[in-house]
């Protein structure tokens, strides 16, 4: 079986969600454990891209577009996303 993990916003809905996936020994991560200044996936963007491609409206559409875009390699993501990026998986790699 495989072992899932989660990563979830520092909100209390995450709180919560996390609570209940730790009862059934799931592994869940909280933003805010990887930077006091993540308290939604949005906060992992910087400022630039959050605006470019409106990610703070939290629309799906705009999510798929910047998903796309990054995996078809139209874009690169800029430093200070990667860098925040880079917080949380080496959160997750070195918990898990």
């Amino acid at each position: 079986m495989k072992n899932p993990v989660c990563l979830v916003d520092g909100d209390e809905a995450g709180s919560e969600f996390a609570s209940k996936a730790k009862e059934k020994d799931i592994k869940c991560y909280s933003l805010k454990e990887a930077g006091s200044t993540f308290k939604d996936i949005e906060d992992l963007f910087s400022k630039e891209m959050r605006e470019k491609f409106k990610l703070d409206s939290k629309k799906f559409n705009n999510a798929v577009q910047f998903k796309n875009a990054v995996e078809n390699e139209n874009i690169k993501v800029d430093e200070k996303t990667r860098k925040n990026f880079e917080k949380v998986f080496s959160l997750i790699t070195r918990e898990s």
